[in-house]
């Protein structure tokens, strides 16, 4: 990285994941830094949950969407404060650091220093991204996640610099990690700002229209107030022919056949359908699956499992089926798909769906609840004048949005290789 010195001389470590060290450091396995401990009958200790983004921190700190354990407790693992943790997600984000005493599931494994080391080093090394390719290497097996066997990470090496150069790397990293988390967050902030901005922008289209002119009147629904007089308050189930979700079986995928498509696959933020991805069923099972529904274009595809309401117009002539966490909406010729898909990400919706909050707390649609949400219909040729001036307003939001999620990932690219380097001693600290 420029404007760093590096040390005076290197040596090879012989290990391939860190290269070429500073010549003083000392590299050791594993198992002479820590030893995996099982500490347990201790059920009235503090309840801690262990995440990739804040480390191991108790349960109290998070958004109630942790499910509590009831009972059990004895066979809880006990951490101690600046003790780690493997969770089944390492692979992915690292191991985690505790800065809490306080009990995790038996599911984990829990590792204690027994070597005099200076933790906040060890906390910034084992969350690098040297460090999870090297874990990458030692999983063993699938269970929700993946397991990293301490049994064989143990003999993976790691560079030891003297306890004052350990001290003066932290100290770094802390300080340049919470000025980079800082940025993101300002960045964050202002995406979310834009995402309200864009909601409010939504909702005046769809309750309002585009003419500030425009006669109103009572609305007659308490929560959506005045709309313009000549338009009407319709249920879904008034202005589409159907609403019919996929297939509750899941199918025999093949190689070569009809695109299948799932929840995954319009839920992207993408636009597009990325069909390389997609998976297929064969002609057979798929011409049996239409014998209940066929999507054909200009029909209305709506997430209704797992990520609710996100929605798609069918733009294409390729026949597809679905599964059970979409279902398709056949408009009546009184609603324009495009329309409708504008109003589905309104306010008006989240009030129907979650009484309020965001659809986010919601985890399954039923067909149901589709029919009988209330859409605000202006006439046909409304709806095309608003689709057409809305559809560049939106267009600027997506792409100023998409710009600060990319300068998000360079800031945090950046973050990544001040860590990389400063625990590797490619740069000297």
């Amino acid at each position: 990285m420029s404007g760093f010195a590096r040390y005076d001389s290197y040596k090879d470590s012989g290990v391939e994941w860190l290269g070429d060290i500073p010549s003083h450091w000392e590299i050791s396995r594993a198992k002479r830094i820590f030893r995996t401990v099982s500490e347990k009958g201790y059920p009235d200790a503090e309840l801690l949950s262990v995440t990739q983004a804040q480390g191991v921190v108790p349960r109290s700190w998070l958004e109630q969407r942790v499910v509590m354990p009831v009972g059990q407790l004895q066979t809880f693992k006990l951490v101690r404060e600046n003790d780690f943790v493997i969770s089944l997600r390492s692979f992915q984000g690292g191991i985690e650091y505790s800065e809490h005493t306080g009990l995790v599931s038996p599911a984990y494994t829990v590792l204690r220093q027994q070597r005099d080391m200076q933790s906040q080093y060890l906390k910034h090394l084992l969350k690098s991204a040297g460090f999870i390719s090297e874990l990458n290497t030692n999983v063993t097996g699938i269970r929700q996640g993946k397991n990293i066997d301490f049994g064989e990470l143990s003999y993976s090496f790691l560079p030891i610099p003297s306890l004052p150069e350990q001290t003066r790397i932290a100290n770094f990293l802390d300080q340049k990690t919470a000025e980079i988390d800082e940025a993101i967050a300002k960045k964050q902030r202002l995406i979310d700002l834009l995402q309200e901005q864009k909601a409010i922008l939504i909702n005046q289209a769809v309750t309002k229209g585009l003419n500030p002119d425009a006669p109103m009147r009572d609305s007659g629904v308490e929560w959506i107030g005045e709309i313009p007089a000549h338009w009407e308050i319709k249920r879904v189930k008034h202005i589409t022919r159907s609403v019919l979700d996929g297939t509750h079986v899941t199918p025999t995928y093949v190689e070569d056949g009809i695109p299948f498509l799932r929840v995954t696959d319009i839920s992207s933020g993408n636009p597009k359908i990325d069909m390389d991805k997609v998976r297929r069923i064969s002609e057979n099972e798929h011409q049996e699956l239409c014998k209940r529904v066929q999507g054909k274009k200009g029909d209305i595809l709506l997430s209704k499992n797992g990520t609710i309401g996100i929605t798609k117009v069918v733009d294409w002539n390729f026949e597809f089926s679905f599964f059970v966490s979409l279902c398709l909406i056949k408009p009546k010729p009184m609603l324009i798909p495009e329309y409708f898909c504008l109003f589905f990400d309104s306010p008006i919706v989240d009030e129907q769906l979650s009484h309020g909050s965001k659809r986010t707390s919601v985890t399954n649609l039923h067909l149901d609840k589709i029919k009988e949400l209330i859409v605000i219909l202006p006439p046909v040729e409304e709806q095309k004048t608003i689709m057409s001036v809305m559809s560049l307003k939106l267009d600027l939001f997506h792409k100023t949005i998409a710009k600060i999620k990319y300068e998000i990932e360079l800031i945090a690219e950046l973050k990544s290789v001040y860590i990389a380097d400063a625990v590797t001693g490619k740069i000297k600290i």
